[in-house]
């Protein structure tokens, strides 16, 4: 779609008691590195109309993102939960929830039977305006 893309894989130092938890650390370790982003396109003069999406296949982690007291089984995390939520306040990051059938980028972190690896290729190909099979068959 014309546009840089940024990525980086950490393995998470805690082990996480939920699903929530484990997701929770991965959206406030993707507003850490899109703070940094943002700050850029502020530097550069390129104007911020909106906050920045991350989205997320996971409803708590967005309920989490608006209202903590609704989780009384998240308080372990709610230290870690404030640095986020401020920034969702703030306006600078969205937590938008996706369903996992229309998340692409389980493509590259489950394994997948055939059908339902071709449906994520299908949303990749939508993605990037390039289709699958002839991004495959390039040498």
């Amino acid at each position: 779609m014309g546009c840089n893309v940024h990525w980086f894989a950490k393995t998470q130092r805690s082990v996480s008691l939920s699903s929530t938890e484990a997701e929770w650390f991965a959206a406030m370790m993707s507003a850490r590195e899109g703070l940094f982003f943002r700050d850029l396109l502020t530097e550069l003069s390129l104007p911020l109309l909106a906050p920045t999406i991350i989205r997320s296949d996971n409803k708590s982690v967005k309920d989490l993102s608006l209202d903590a007291v609704a989780f009384k089984k998240t308080k372990h995390i709610l230290r870690a939960a404030n640095f986020l939520r401020d920034l969702c306040d703030r306006l600078f990051f969205e937590i938008v929830w996706i369903p996992g059938s229309s998340n692409p980028a389980d493509i590259f972190t489950k394994a997948h039977e055939l059908a339902p690896f071709r449906v994520y290729l299908a949303l990749l190909d939508r993605l990037d305006g390039i289709p699958a099979t002839h991004a495959m068959s390039k040498p």
